[in-house]
């Protein structure tokens, strides 16, 4: 949290977030998830590498979907979310 304080004190116009809720607990991880589309709201560009893919599908405007260092799929985080690929293999999910 605090790093992500120190680096929005510059005043960025992108923000290069690795894994942001990486040793936080359960409570400020679902806050930095909540935090995020407000910092785009407000013009900022935020880019994610994050594994938690569903989490970041649902505020992605735009998502790669990568594997082994191979992008394997592109698009709209919606629309990625709502892929069945995506959804059976990355997500573990079946169906709508």
């Amino acid at each position: 949290m605090l790093a992500l304080g120190r680096g929005l004190m510059a005043r960025p116009r992108v923000l290069l977030l690795d894994e942001p809720p990486l040793g936080l607990g359960p409570a400020i991880s679902k806050d930095i998830f909540r935090i995020i589309p407000r910092l785009r709201d407000a013009g900022l560009t935020v880019i994610i590498a994050e594994q938690d893919l569903r989490r970041t599908l649902r505020i992605a405007d735009f998502a790669d979907v990568l594997e082994n260092g191979g992008l394997v799929s592109s698009g709209k985080g919606k629309d990625l979310e709502n892929d069945p690929d995506v959804r059976r293999i990355y997500l573990g999910l079946t169906g709508h």
